[in-house]
Protein backbone atom coordinates (compact mmCIF):
# COMPACT_ATOMS: atom_id res chain seq x y z
CA UNK A 1 0.00 0.00 0.00
CA UNK A 2 1.40 3.40 -0.96
CA UNK A 3 2.13 6.11 1.60
CA UNK A 4 -0.78 8.26 0.50
CA UNK A 5 -3.17 5.32 0.41
CA UNK A 6 -2.15 4.50 3.99
CA UNK A 7 -2.68 8.14 4.97
CA UNK A 8 -5.89 8.94 3.11
CA UNK A 9 -7.72 5.60 3.24
CA UNK A 10 -7.36 4.46 6.87
CA UNK A 11 -9.70 2.03 8.57
CA UNK A 12 -9.69 4.15 11.74
CA UNK A 13 -8.52 7.60 12.87
CA UNK A 14 -7.58 9.44 16.03
CA UNK A 15 -7.68 13.20 16.64
CA UNK A 16 -5.10 14.32 19.20
CA UNK A 17 -6.26 17.65 20.54
CA UNK A 18 -9.95 16.97 19.96
CA UNK A 19 -12.14 19.36 21.90
CA UNK A 20 -15.70 20.52 22.43
CA UNK A 21 -14.51 24.15 22.21
CA UNK A 22 -16.03 25.59 19.05
CA UNK A 23 -13.68 27.34 16.67
CA UNK A 24 -10.60 25.42 17.72
CA UNK A 25 -8.84 23.24 15.17
CA UNK A 26 -9.43 20.07 17.17
CA UNK A 27 -13.15 20.79 17.22
CA UNK A 28 -13.37 21.54 13.51
CA UNK A 29 -11.36 18.50 12.38
CA UNK A 30 -13.31 16.08 14.56
CA UNK A 31 -16.61 17.66 13.50
CA UNK A 32 -15.73 17.40 9.82
CA UNK A 33 -14.83 13.73 10.18
CA UNK A 34 -18.02 12.87 12.07
CA UNK A 35 -20.40 14.90 9.92
CA UNK A 36 -19.29 13.62 6.53
CA UNK A 37 -19.77 9.89 6.72
CA UNK A 38 -16.41 8.34 7.65
CA UNK A 39 -17.24 4.69 8.27
CA UNK A 40 -14.46 3.61 10.63
CA UNK A 41 -13.82 4.09 14.37
CA UNK A 42 -12.94 7.65 15.45
CA UNK A 43 -10.95 8.20 18.65
CA UNK A 44 -10.86 11.69 20.23
CA UNK A 45 -7.70 12.15 22.32
CA UNK A 46 -7.87 14.65 25.19
CA UNK A 47 -6.69 13.93 28.77
CA UNK A 48 -9.15 16.45 30.23
CA UNK A 49 -12.36 15.06 28.71
CA UNK A 50 -14.42 11.91 29.12
CA UNK A 51 -16.57 12.38 26.04
CA UNK A 52 -16.31 14.67 23.02
CA UNK A 53 -19.10 15.06 20.46
CA UNK A 54 -20.76 11.96 21.85
CA UNK A 55 -17.66 9.76 21.58
CA UNK A 56 -15.57 8.28 24.38
CA UNK A 57 -12.40 10.35 24.77
CA UNK A 58 -9.00 8.88 25.60
CA UNK A 59 -6.16 10.48 27.56
CA UNK A 60 -3.57 9.41 24.99
CA UNK A 61 -3.07 7.13 22.00
CA UNK A 62 -1.82 4.25 24.13
CA UNK A 63 -5.16 4.16 25.94
CA UNK A 64 -6.97 3.20 22.72
CA UNK A 65 -7.50 -0.58 22.58
CA UNK A 66 -8.01 -0.88 18.83
CA UNK A 67 -5.52 -0.24 16.05
CA UNK A 68 -5.27 3.27 14.59
CA UNK A 69 -4.67 3.98 10.91
CA UNK A 70 -4.14 7.75 10.75
CA UNK A 71 -3.53 10.17 13.62
CA UNK A 72 -4.25 13.89 13.35
CA UNK A 73 -2.08 15.98 15.65
CA UNK A 74 -3.47 19.40 16.64
CA UNK A 75 -1.34 20.41 19.60
CA UNK A 76 1.23 23.13 20.23
CA UNK A 77 4.63 22.30 18.75
CA UNK A 78 6.24 21.43 22.07
CA UNK A 79 3.88 18.45 22.54
CA UNK A 80 4.21 16.93 19.07
CA UNK A 81 7.37 14.89 19.75
CA UNK A 82 5.70 13.05 22.62
CA UNK A 83 2.70 12.19 20.42
CA UNK A 84 4.98 10.93 17.63
CA UNK A 85 6.72 8.63 20.13
CA UNK A 86 3.30 7.31 21.19
CA UNK A 87 2.46 6.74 17.50
CA UNK A 88 5.60 4.63 17.17
CA UNK A 89 4.73 2.60 20.27
CA UNK A 90 1.15 2.15 19.07
CA UNK A 91 2.36 1.12 15.57
CA UNK A 92 0.31 3.85 13.96
CA UNK A 93 0.72 3.77 10.20
CA UNK A 94 0.40 7.46 9.29
CA UNK A 95 0.15 10.94 10.81
CA UNK A 96 -1.04 14.40 9.84
CA UNK A 97 0.90 17.01 11.81
CA UNK A 98 -1.29 20.09 11.69
CA UNK A 99 0.83 21.85 14.32
CA UNK A 100 3.06 24.73 13.21
CA UNK A 101 6.36 26.02 14.57
CA UNK A 102 8.85 23.71 12.92
CA UNK A 103 10.89 23.97 9.73
CA UNK A 104 9.04 27.06 8.55
CA UNK A 105 10.33 29.13 11.50
CA UNK A 106 13.96 28.07 11.18
CA UNK A 107 16.45 27.55 14.03
CA UNK A 108 15.29 25.09 16.67
CA UNK A 109 12.14 24.41 14.67
CA UNK A 110 14.24 22.85 11.90
CA UNK A 111 16.09 20.65 14.38
CA UNK A 112 12.87 19.49 16.05
CA UNK A 113 11.33 18.66 12.68
CA UNK A 114 14.37 16.55 11.78
CA UNK A 115 14.13 14.72 15.11
CA UNK A 116 10.46 13.93 14.46
CA UNK A 117 11.28 12.80 10.94
CA UNK A 118 13.93 10.43 12.30
CA UNK A 119 11.42 8.79 14.66
CA UNK A 120 8.83 8.47 11.89
CA UNK A 121 11.30 6.90 9.51
CA UNK A 122 12.52 4.45 12.12
CA UNK A 123 8.95 3.40 12.95
CA UNK A 124 7.78 3.27 9.32
CA UNK A 125 5.22 6.04 9.89
CA UNK A 126 4.13 7.98 6.81
CA UNK A 127 2.72 11.49 6.97
CA UNK A 128 2.29 15.09 5.90
CA UNK A 129 3.04 18.36 7.66
CA UNK A 130 3.95 19.95 9.97
CA UNK A 131 2.10 23.16 9.17
CA UNK A 132 -0.76 21.61 7.21
CA UNK A 133 -4.55 21.95 7.39
CA UNK A 134 -5.03 18.25 6.67
CA UNK A 135 -6.84 16.67 3.74
CA UNK A 136 -10.17 15.66 2.27
CA UNK A 137 -10.72 12.36 0.47
CA UNK A 138 -14.34 12.45 -0.58
CA UNK A 139 -14.06 9.00 -2.22
CA UNK A 140 -13.26 7.53 1.21
CA UNK A 141 -15.68 9.89 3.02
CA UNK A 142 -12.83 11.19 5.14
CA UNK A 143 -13.09 14.97 5.57
CA UNK A 144 -10.15 15.71 7.83
CA UNK A 145 -9.37 19.39 7.41
CA UNK A 146 -9.43 22.15 10.00
CA UNK A 147 -11.10 24.41 7.43
CA UNK A 148 -14.88 24.13 7.90
CA UNK A 149 -16.58 21.83 5.38
CA UNK A 150 -20.20 22.54 4.61
CA UNK A 151 -21.39 21.61 1.14
CA UNK A 152 -18.84 19.50 -0.69
CA UNK A 153 -19.28 18.59 -4.35
CA UNK A 154 -17.27 15.47 -5.11
CA UNK A 155 -15.78 15.12 -8.56
CA UNK A 156 -12.79 14.11 -10.68
CA UNK A 157 -10.28 16.76 -9.53
CA UNK A 158 -7.34 16.20 -7.17
CA UNK A 159 -5.75 19.35 -5.74
CA UNK A 160 -2.67 19.53 -3.54
CA UNK A 161 -0.95 22.67 -2.34
CA UNK A 162 2.14 23.58 -0.39
CA UNK A 163 0.05 25.72 1.92
CA UNK A 164 -3.17 24.68 3.60
CA UNK A 165 -5.21 27.83 3.46
CA UNK A 166 -4.55 28.07 -0.28
CA UNK A 167 -5.72 24.55 -1.08
CA UNK A 168 -8.74 24.81 1.18
CA UNK A 169 -9.86 28.18 -0.09
CA UNK A 170 -9.32 27.21 -3.73
CA UNK A 171 -11.52 24.17 -3.17
CA UNK A 172 -14.15 26.25 -1.39
CA UNK A 173 -14.14 28.87 -4.16
CA UNK A 174 -14.58 26.54 -7.13
CA UNK A 175 -17.23 24.36 -5.50
CA UNK A 176 -19.37 27.15 -4.12
CA UNK A 177 -19.62 29.43 -7.12
CA UNK A 178 -23.15 30.06 -8.29
CA UNK A 179 -22.04 28.95 -11.76
CA UNK A 180 -19.02 27.23 -13.34
CA UNK A 181 -18.72 24.94 -10.35
CA UNK A 182 -16.30 22.03 -10.16
CA UNK A 183 -16.26 18.83 -8.14
CA UNK A 184 -13.20 17.79 -6.12
CA UNK A 185 -12.37 14.29 -4.97
CA UNK A 186 -9.08 14.91 -3.17
CA UNK A 187 -7.49 17.98 -1.64
CA UNK A 188 -4.64 18.38 0.81
CA UNK A 189 -1.77 20.60 1.87
CA UNK A 190 1.77 19.24 2.13
CA UNK A 191 2.95 21.81 4.65
CA UNK A 192 6.65 21.35 5.39
CA UNK A 193 6.86 17.96 3.60
CA UNK A 194 8.34 16.02 6.48
CA UNK A 195 7.68 12.80 4.54
CA UNK A 196 5.13 12.49 1.75
CA UNK A 197 5.47 15.03 -1.04
CA UNK A 198 4.30 15.92 -4.53
CA UNK A 199 5.92 12.84 -6.10
CA UNK A 200 3.96 10.53 -3.80
CA UNK A 201 0.77 12.49 -4.45
CA UNK A 202 1.20 12.24 -8.22
CA UNK A 203 1.69 8.49 -8.02
CA UNK A 204 -1.34 8.06 -5.77
CA UNK A 205 -3.68 10.15 -7.91
CA UNK A 206 -2.40 8.47 -11.08
CA UNK A 207 -3.53 5.11 -9.76
CA UNK A 208 -6.92 6.40 -8.59
CA UNK A 209 -9.43 5.55 -11.30
CA UNK A 210 -11.83 8.21 -9.97
CA UNK A 211 -9.57 11.18 -10.66
CA UNK A 212 -9.33 12.99 -13.99
CA UNK A 213 -7.31 16.17 -13.39
CA UNK A 214 -4.33 16.59 -11.04
CA UNK A 215 -3.56 20.16 -9.92
CA UNK A 216 -0.65 21.20 -7.71
CA UNK A 217 0.40 24.46 -6.10
CA UNK A 218 4.08 24.27 -5.19
CA UNK A 219 6.54 26.67 -3.64
CA UNK A 220 9.38 24.17 -3.94
CA UNK A 221 10.17 20.79 -5.42
CA UNK A 222 11.45 18.44 -2.75
CA UNK A 223 12.66 15.86 -5.30
CA UNK A 224 12.82 17.63 -8.67
CA UNK A 225 14.02 14.77 -10.88
CA UNK A 226 11.64 12.08 -9.53
CA UNK A 227 8.80 14.63 -9.73
CA UNK A 228 9.41 15.36 -13.40
CA UNK A 229 9.78 11.66 -14.18
CA UNK A 230 6.53 10.82 -12.41
CA UNK A 231 4.69 13.73 -14.04
CA UNK A 232 5.82 12.50 -17.46
CA UNK A 233 4.19 9.15 -16.67
CA UNK A 234 1.01 10.59 -15.19
CA UNK A 235 0.38 13.02 -18.07
CA UNK A 236 -0.09 10.06 -20.40
CA UNK A 237 -3.37 9.39 -18.59
CA UNK A 238 -4.26 12.61 -16.76
CA UNK A 239 -3.35 16.28 -17.20
CA UNK A 240 -1.01 17.63 -14.52
CA UNK A 241 -1.47 21.35 -13.84
CA UNK A 242 1.15 23.12 -11.72
CA UNK A 243 1.11 26.61 -10.24
CA UNK A 244 4.75 27.04 -9.23
CA UNK A 245 5.39 30.16 -7.18
CA UNK A 246 8.65 31.51 -5.84
CA UNK A 247 9.76 32.40 -9.39
CA UNK A 248 11.61 35.54 -8.30
CA UNK A 249 14.15 36.20 -5.56
CA UNK A 250 11.47 38.02 -3.55
CA UNK A 251 9.03 35.15 -3.99
CA UNK A 252 11.68 32.60 -3.00
CA UNK A 253 12.42 34.52 0.20
CA UNK A 254 8.71 34.64 1.02
CA UNK A 255 8.40 30.89 0.43
CA UNK A 256 11.31 30.19 2.75
CA UNK A 257 9.66 32.14 5.58
CA UNK A 258 6.23 30.67 4.84
CA UNK A 259 6.78 26.91 4.60
CA UNK A 260 10.55 26.60 4.90
CA UNK A 261 10.74 26.00 1.13
CA UNK A 262 13.87 26.46 -0.91
CA UNK A 263 12.77 27.44 -4.40
CA UNK A 264 14.68 26.13 -7.42
CA UNK A 265 15.88 28.50 -10.12
CA UNK A 266 12.82 29.20 -12.24
CA UNK A 267 14.53 28.80 -15.62
CA UNK A 268 15.44 25.24 -14.66
CA UNK A 269 11.90 24.55 -13.45
CA UNK A 270 10.43 25.99 -16.66
CA UNK A 271 12.58 23.80 -18.91
CA UNK A 272 11.88 20.68 -16.88
CA UNK A 273 8.14 21.35 -16.80
CA UNK A 274 8.00 21.65 -20.57
CA UNK A 275 10.02 18.48 -21.05
CA UNK A 276 7.75 16.53 -18.70
CA UNK A 277 4.57 17.71 -20.46
CA UNK A 278 3.23 19.53 -17.40
CA UNK A 279 0.72 22.36 -17.86
CA UNK A 280 2.13 25.34 -15.99
CA UNK A 281 -0.08 28.12 -14.67
CA UNK A 282 1.44 31.46 -13.76
CA UNK A 283 -1.55 33.01 -11.99
CA UNK A 284 -4.34 31.78 -9.77
CA UNK A 285 -6.79 32.64 -12.55
CA UNK A 286 -4.94 30.40 -15.00
CA UNK A 287 -4.73 27.64 -12.41
CA UNK A 288 -8.48 27.67 -11.83
CA UNK A 289 -9.45 28.05 -15.47
CA UNK A 290 -7.09 25.29 -16.64
CA UNK A 291 -8.63 22.98 -14.06
CA UNK A 292 -12.06 23.94 -15.38
CA UNK A 293 -11.49 23.41 -19.09
CA UNK A 294 -9.72 20.09 -18.64
CA UNK A 295 -12.63 18.97 -16.45
CA UNK A 296 -15.31 20.24 -18.81
CA UNK A 297 -14.17 19.69 -22.38
CA UNK A 298 -12.55 17.09 -24.68
CA UNK A 299 -9.02 17.56 -25.96
CA UNK A 300 -8.67 19.26 -29.36
CA UNK A 301 -7.34 17.23 -32.26
CA UNK A 302 -5.42 20.17 -33.68
CA UNK A 303 -4.72 23.87 -33.25
CA UNK A 304 -7.17 25.30 -35.82
CA UNK A 305 -9.67 27.66 -34.19
CA UNK A 306 -13.02 28.71 -35.59
CA UNK A 307 -14.45 31.98 -34.26
CA UNK A 308 -17.96 33.36 -34.38
CA UNK A 309 -18.44 36.68 -32.65
CA UNK A 310 -21.02 39.31 -31.88
CA UNK A 311 -18.21 41.79 -31.23
CA UNK A 312 -15.83 42.59 -34.05
CA UNK A 313 -13.51 44.39 -31.65
CA UNK A 314 -13.23 41.38 -29.35
CA UNK A 315 -12.56 39.15 -32.35
CA UNK A 316 -9.62 41.30 -33.44
CA UNK A 317 -8.19 41.07 -29.93
CA UNK A 318 -8.69 37.31 -29.97
CA UNK A 319 -6.88 36.98 -33.31
CA UNK A 320 -3.87 38.78 -31.87
CA UNK A 321 -3.90 36.49 -28.85
CA UNK A 322 -4.25 33.34 -30.97
CA UNK A 323 -1.26 34.36 -33.04
CA UNK A 324 0.81 35.16 -29.97
CA UNK A 325 0.00 31.77 -28.44
CA UNK A 326 0.87 29.84 -31.58
CA UNK A 327 -2.67 28.82 -32.53
CA UNK A 328 -4.10 29.05 -36.03
CA UNK A 329 -7.28 30.53 -37.46
CA UNK A 330 -9.12 27.81 -39.32
CA UNK A 331 -9.92 28.38 -43.00
CA UNK A 332 -13.67 27.98 -43.21
CA UNK A 333 -14.99 25.78 -45.98
CA UNK A 334 -17.27 27.37 -48.54
CA UNK A 335 -20.18 25.40 -47.11
CA UNK A 336 -19.60 26.95 -43.68
CA UNK A 337 -19.40 30.44 -45.15
CA UNK A 338 -22.63 29.87 -47.07
CA UNK A 339 -24.47 28.65 -43.97
CA UNK A 340 -23.53 31.77 -42.03
CA UNK A 341 -23.98 34.13 -45.00
CA UNK A 342 -27.57 32.98 -45.30
CA UNK A 343 -28.28 34.71 -42.00
CA UNK A 344 -26.52 37.95 -42.89
CA UNK A 345 -27.19 40.97 -45.14
CA UNK A 346 -25.72 40.54 -48.64
CA UNK A 347 -23.17 43.27 -48.04
CA UNK A 348 -21.71 41.63 -44.89
CA UNK A 349 -18.73 39.40 -45.77
CA UNK A 350 -18.18 36.20 -43.79
CA UNK A 351 -14.69 35.04 -42.90
CA UNK A 352 -12.98 33.59 -39.85
CA UNK A 353 -13.56 35.25 -37.47
CA UNK A 354 -17.19 35.53 -38.51
CA UNK A 355 -18.73 38.78 -37.24
CA UNK A 356 -22.38 37.74 -36.95
CA UNK A 357 -24.00 40.68 -35.17
CA UNK A 358 -26.23 41.45 -38.13
CA UNK A 359 -27.82 37.98 -37.86
CA UNK A 360 -29.36 39.05 -34.54
CA UNK A 361 -32.09 41.06 -36.27
CA UNK A 362 -33.95 37.87 -37.11
CA UNK A 363 -34.77 34.84 -34.98
CA UNK A 364 -32.10 35.22 -32.30
CA UNK A 365 -32.27 31.64 -31.02
CA UNK A 366 -32.19 30.17 -34.50
CA UNK A 367 -29.27 32.39 -35.46
CA UNK A 368 -27.22 31.30 -32.45
CA UNK A 369 -28.01 27.65 -33.06
CA UNK A 370 -27.24 27.72 -36.78
CA UNK A 371 -24.00 29.70 -36.44
CA UNK A 372 -22.65 27.58 -33.59
CA UNK A 373 -23.59 24.47 -35.53
CA UNK A 374 -21.98 25.72 -38.74
CA UNK A 375 -18.65 26.43 -37.06
CA UNK A 376 -18.56 23.07 -35.31
CA UNK A 377 -19.66 21.22 -38.47
CA UNK A 378 -16.61 22.48 -40.34
CA UNK A 379 -14.03 19.64 -40.49
CA UNK A 380 -11.26 22.25 -40.66
CA UNK A 381 -12.15 23.51 -37.17
CA UNK A 382 -10.50 21.70 -34.25
CA UNK A 383 -11.90 23.95 -31.52
CA UNK A 384 -14.37 26.80 -31.42
CA UNK A 385 -14.38 30.21 -29.75
CA UNK A 386 -17.78 31.88 -29.46
CA UNK A 387 -17.82 35.51 -28.32
CA UNK A 388 -21.39 36.25 -27.27
CA UNK A 389 -23.14 39.40 -26.09
CA UNK A 390 -26.00 38.32 -23.83
CA UNK A 391 -27.91 41.60 -23.50
CA UNK A 392 -31.60 42.43 -23.69
CA UNK A 393 -31.90 42.41 -27.51
CA UNK A 394 -29.98 39.14 -27.95
CA UNK A 395 -31.69 37.26 -25.13
CA UNK A 396 -33.76 34.16 -25.87
CA UNK A 397 -35.16 31.11 -24.14
CA UNK A 398 -33.43 27.78 -24.61
CA UNK A 399 -29.74 28.69 -24.38
CA UNK A 400 -29.00 25.39 -22.68
CA UNK A 401 -30.61 23.41 -25.48
CA UNK A 402 -28.58 25.23 -28.14
CA UNK A 403 -25.27 24.27 -26.55
CA UNK A 404 -26.35 20.77 -25.58
CA UNK A 405 -27.33 20.07 -29.17
CA UNK A 406 -24.03 21.42 -30.44
CA UNK A 407 -21.95 19.35 -28.03
CA UNK A 408 -23.98 16.22 -28.72
CA UNK A 409 -23.38 16.67 -32.45
CA UNK A 410 -19.64 17.20 -31.96
CA UNK A 411 -18.48 15.62 -28.69
CA UNK A 412 -14.93 15.55 -30.03
CA UNK A 413 -14.56 19.33 -30.36
CA UNK A 414 -13.94 21.62 -27.37
CA UNK A 415 -16.00 24.80 -27.08
CA UNK A 416 -14.74 27.99 -25.42
CA UNK A 417 -17.28 30.73 -24.78
CA UNK A 418 -16.65 34.36 -23.89
CA UNK A 419 -19.69 36.27 -22.64
CA UNK A 420 -19.79 40.04 -22.25
CA UNK A 421 -22.86 41.38 -20.51
CA UNK A 422 -24.67 41.85 -17.23
CA UNK A 423 -28.04 40.58 -16.05
CA UNK A 424 -28.75 38.46 -19.14
CA UNK A 425 -25.25 37.00 -19.01
CA UNK A 426 -25.85 35.85 -15.43
CA UNK A 427 -29.13 34.27 -16.51
CA UNK A 428 -27.43 32.40 -19.35
CA UNK A 429 -24.65 31.21 -17.08
CA UNK A 430 -27.17 29.83 -14.61
CA UNK A 431 -29.02 28.08 -17.42
CA UNK A 432 -25.80 26.54 -18.74
CA UNK A 433 -24.66 25.28 -15.34
CA UNK A 434 -23.89 21.57 -15.45
CA UNK A 435 -23.52 21.38 -19.24
CA UNK A 436 -19.72 21.55 -19.23
CA UNK A 437 -19.60 24.76 -21.29
CA UNK A 438 -16.65 26.83 -20.02
CA UNK A 439 -17.50 30.54 -19.88
CA UNK A 440 -14.90 33.31 -19.68
CA UNK A 441 -15.00 37.05 -19.12
CA UNK A 442 -12.40 37.87 -21.76
CA UNK A 443 -10.70 36.31 -24.75
CA UNK A 444 -7.21 36.35 -23.23
CA UNK A 445 -7.82 33.63 -20.66
CA UNK A 446 -9.96 31.65 -23.11
CA UNK A 447 -7.11 31.60 -25.64
CA UNK A 448 -4.57 30.60 -22.99
CA UNK A 449 -6.84 27.70 -22.06
CA UNK A 450 -7.01 26.70 -25.71
CA UNK A 451 -3.23 26.70 -25.91
CA UNK A 452 -2.90 24.65 -22.72
CA UNK A 453 -5.32 22.03 -23.99
CA UNK A 454 -3.68 21.88 -27.42
CA UNK A 455 -0.18 21.53 -25.96
CA UNK A 456 -1.38 18.78 -23.66
CA UNK A 457 -3.12 16.98 -26.52
CA UNK A 458 0.17 16.96 -28.43
CA UNK A 459 2.12 15.66 -25.43
CA UNK A 460 -0.65 13.21 -24.57
CA UNK A 461 -0.45 11.66 -28.04
CA UNK A 462 3.26 10.93 -27.52
CA UNK A 463 2.66 7.93 -25.28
Amino acid sequence: MSGFQTLMEPASVAVVGATESEGKAGNIVLGNILENGFAGPVYPINPRADRIMGLKAYPDLLGVHGSIGTVFILLPAEHVMEVIRDCARKEVRSVVIVSSGFGEVGGSGVREQKDIEKIMRGAGIRGIGPNTVGFINSYHHLFASFLPVREWQSGPIAIAAQTGNFSGCIADEIMNRETQRLGIGLTLSFGNKIDLDEVDFLEYTWKKREGGVVALHLESLKRPHPFMAMAARVKKDKPVIVLKSGRTAAGARAAASHTGSLAAEDAIVEAAVRQAGIIRAYTVEEFLEYIKVFSYQPLPRGNRVGIATLSGAAAVIACDELHEEGLTLARYREETINKISGLMPHWQPVNNPADVWMSMYGDVKSSHQRIIGAVLDDPQVDMALFILLPVANTDFDGVRGVFEKAMKSHPEKPIFTVMLGGRVKQKWMRELEGTGVPIFNDTSIAVRCMKAMYQYSVNHSRK
